[in-house]
């Protein structure tokens, strides 16, 4: 039986697939965490009243077999400009289609359905990994679609703690073992807190820090960004749940960052210091204590999201490559209006 293609506009009906979300999640290819109900959820929550949902499945013999989380921006008072996204574009380090076992036919029936459709002027798919199905099979989609690669790195601790310390530059085992002499002589500590409550006090604590650290350049201080983090902060469950991370000095964090579990990974989300430990490399000593307790846990990555910091290499971090695409609806007054409606593609 063919594949039939249908969309929503209701959240409770998007909500109400939660039991087949996870069940295809687990064999779509895709971001497992990023791309749970309960994180998108929170999106919606939070930066919903901005778009219209648009939440497009696919059926195959009556069952849902593939998921687009989409939403709809528009603007543009008297001639509107609607654009077409993932659900958890921005916060979202990965977005993506959910299609059970990754099947192409799955997303080429969600292309094939948006592309039948007149209701939009520009589709921009933020933030899929270049190797997964979603990038793949959009390209295919589009062939003519403008698209550009960025980079999220990530660091594989899977051979143990003491062989990757072995595998770092000998002047960054001796920096990261400096500081943390530098550390402890003031009487440091690393600590970790979960459970709502203690991300509670964390997400304070990270606000303070990062307020501390940085002026203007502050993820926090976005429109509706700290709303969101203190919301997922309390994500816990089966698909993922958060913790926080800190370097302590009589009980008050000098460093900390926010960062998720799941499965055999630890991503590394947001994170502050105090800039007058700056001399100590608060930083850089978070970062090794978290990579040791993921390796006494088993932890294989831990993945360090988007960005290029220069820190984060210092780790032997390797890059992930990350892809954004632009498509523009059919029509040459669309192509001509795209450029005056249109910034610059960018990571």
């Amino acid at each position: 039986m063919a594949l039939e293609a249908d969309e929503t506009d209701s959240l409770s009906h998007m909500l109400a697939l939660k039991d087949i979300w996870n069940e295809l999640l687990k064999s779509s290819g895709e971001d497992s965490f990023f791309l749970s109900l309960p994180w998108l959820k929170t999106w919606w929550d939070v930066f919903g009243a901005e778009y219209k949902l648009k939440c497009i499945t696919v059926k195959e013999n009556g069952e849902v077999v593939g998921i687009g989380p989409f939403a709809v921006s528009s603007r543009g008072r008297v001639i509107s400009w609607r654009k077409v996204l993932f659900i958890g574009t921005g916060p979202s380090d990965r977005c993506g289609i959910i299609a059970k076992d990754g099947r192409r036919d799955i997303h080429m029936a969600i292309w094939d359905y948006l592309k039948s459709t007149d209701n939009w002027d520009v589709i921009e798919l933020r933030d899929m990994t270049s190797t997964n199905p979603t990038f793949i099979n959009a390209k295919s989609a589009f062939p003519e679609a403008e698209h550009i690669a960025s980079q999220s790195p990530y660091i594989d601790v899977s051979c143990g703690y003491s062989e990757y310390m072995a595998n770092l530059s000998k002047n960054m085992r001796y920096n990261i073992g400096r500081s943390k002499r530098k550390i402890e002589s003031v009487g440091g500590r690393f600590t970790s807190r979960k459970g709502d409550e203690k991300c509670e006090e964390g997400m304070k604590m990270l606000q303070k820090l990062s307020n501390a650290r940085w002026e203007g350049d502050n993820v926090l201080k976005l429109p509706n960004m700290m709303k969101f983090a203190e919301k997922v902060s309390k994500i816990q469950g089966e698909l993922g749940s958060t913790i926080f991370h800190s370097i302590d000095v009589d009980d008050t964090p000098i460093a900390i960052s926010m960062g998720f579990e799941d499965k055999n990974r630890y991503m590394y989300y947001l994170s502050g210091f105090d800039p007058e430990y700056a001399k100590m490399s608060p930083g850089y000593v978070l970062i090794s204590e978290i990579i040791h307790e993921c390796c006494l846990n088993k932890v294989g990555e831990v993945d360090m999201l988007r960005g290029t910091e220069g820190y984060k290499y210092r780790f032997n971090a390797i890059d992930r490559m990350q892809a954004t695409m632009r498509i523009v609806n059919k029509g040459v007054l669309r192509g001509v209006e795209s450029r005056f409606r249109e910034e610059q593609l960018t990571p």
